[in-house]
């Protein structure tokens, strides 16, 4: 349960795993938000799946954050991610 805890953790935070990263956690609500709202639809609406429409809107929501990550200023890329063992 600790490991989890701890890759949850490493998740939401910064490379030096002490400040949440605001970028991370909105890019988290949006996946889940992305797909519940998906799958409301799908599921409950009974609308037809569109694979097309799914993917390139999941393609530009991971593209977004992407870049987002990539302009922050703060990020240091070559920080290392210490994890407690």
């Amino acid at each position: 349960m600790n490991k989890l805890k701890q890759w949850i953790h490493d998740i939401f935070t910064e490379p030096g795993n002490s400040v949440i990263c605001p970028v991370r956690l909105m890019a988290i609500g949006g996946f889940l938000y992305f797909f519940c709202t998906h799958g409301y639809t799908v599921l409950v609406q009974h609308a037809a799946f569109d694979l097309s429409a799914f993917g390139q809107s999941f393609g530009i929501m991971i593209s977004t954050v992407g870049v987002a990550l990539g302009l922050k200023s703060d990020t240091k890329p070559d920080a290392p991610n210490v994890v407690a063992s």
